[in-house]
């Protein structure tokens, strides 16, 4: 972040892994700001743009639907699911109470964040990776004004920018920082 800060004298964007943690020191720590950070759920963003952004991140890690299931929590932005699903666990909750003594009665099953979002939700998702994000990413990338891509190389090691025409401009014992075209 130093080498970033005294080498870019107005702010950039900085693609990092948002899995890393790293996204929330860039626009902390400096006067950059990440492509996509966990915490970009909470702004005044579209959901749309929130997508976008998390799958652009997400180019070298090429997420599968299972991966996309998995990782919901960093990029579903700010739907009301934990809070529906809750809900709709209290009424099964209040109906078990009610009808206590009949068996017989079927209150329901409390539902995941994932059964209310519905199987097609990632399928779509997973498509717009694979149709649009991953064969456009120089587009998404000029789109979203990225300048620096930002490596962790333990844990990040198939992430190969030189794949996009970037260019290694530091490297230490646990970066290294690509210029992006």
């Amino acid at each position: 972040m130093a080498w970033l800060e005294q080498t870019e004298k107005s702010p950039v964007v900085v693609w990092t892994n948002p899995v890393d943690g790293i996204s929330f020191d860039i626009s902390i720590f400096t006067k950059h700001f990440p492509l996509y950070s966990l915490a970009a759920q909470q702004t005044l963003m579209s959901t749309e743009e929130v997508y976008e952004r998390f799958l652009i991140s997400q180019y070298f890690n090429n997420p599968t639907l299972a991966d996309l299931k998995n990782e919901m929590g960093l990029y579903i932005g700010r739907h009301d699911l934990p809070h529906q699903a809750m809900t709709i666990a209290r009424e099964i909750k209040v109906c078990r109470i009610l009808f206590i003594f009949d068996r017989s009665k079927d209150c329901g099953t409390p539902p995941t964040s994932e059964e209310l979002l519905g199987d097609q939700f990632f399928i779509d998702i997973e498509k717009k990776f694979q149709t649009d994000i991953k064969p456009n990413i120089k587009a998404y990338l000029a789109k979203y004004h990225v300048s620096y891509l930002l490596k962790d190389i333990v844990l990040n090691p198939q992430y190969h920018p030189e794949a996009l025409g970037a260019v290694r401009v530091y490297t230490d014992d646990k970066y290294e920082i690509y210029r992006l075209p």
